[in-house]
């Protein structure tokens, strides 16, 4: 097995939204109109008709009416007109990754539990020298529960 290296990250996240870091936003015109696009988007969506049936189509109809409500000053909006399916797919897609990610961070908690559990029942399994039959007894895990864990188990 290769040997594990670390690096260290620094990272500085910075406000783009619109109305935030206005410096910035006044520095790169186009940065500060894409901000005011996102939030007219998402203006325009809490606005908008509540279809819960429907989230596409409401996002989508609330990206049309901020394509349509640009001011014709924008550096942007020429290209954001002619690219307006493209840029439909991208913010659709964006707004797809947000319920993508919260379902990674569920599944990654899930996986926090359960190799938490796996060190308790070798921890019992050491200190006890119990099986992991009744170490899981002991944790009273449900038997729906130990197959994953047993296959985590035997891995390790």
């Amino acid at each position: 097995m290769a040997d594990k290296k670390t690096i260290e990250v620094k990272v500085r996240m910075i406000n783009i939204n619109h109305g935030h870091n206005r410096e910035m936003l006044s520095k790169c015109r186009p940065l500060g109109e894409y901000a005011w696009f996102v939030a007219q988007v998402r203006n325009n969506q809490a606005n908008g008709s509540t279809d819960e049936n429907d989230t596409q189509a409401e996002i989508g109809s609330a990206i049309d009416r901020a394509i349509d409500e640009m001011p014709e000053d924008f550096e942007i909006k020429k290209f954001i007109t002619a690219n307006r399916a493209e840029v439909k797919d991208m913010c659709l897609t964006e707004y797809n990754e947000a319920e993508a990610m919260e379902m990674l961070k569920e599944e990654g908690r899930q996986e926090g539990l359960q190799e938490t559990m796996i060190l308790n029942i070798h921890n019992l399994m050491d200190s006890m020298g119990c099986t992991a039959e009744k170490a899981m007894d002991l944790l009273k895990i449900p038997q729906a529960q130990r197959i994953a864990l047993y296959l985590n188990l035997s891995k390790k």
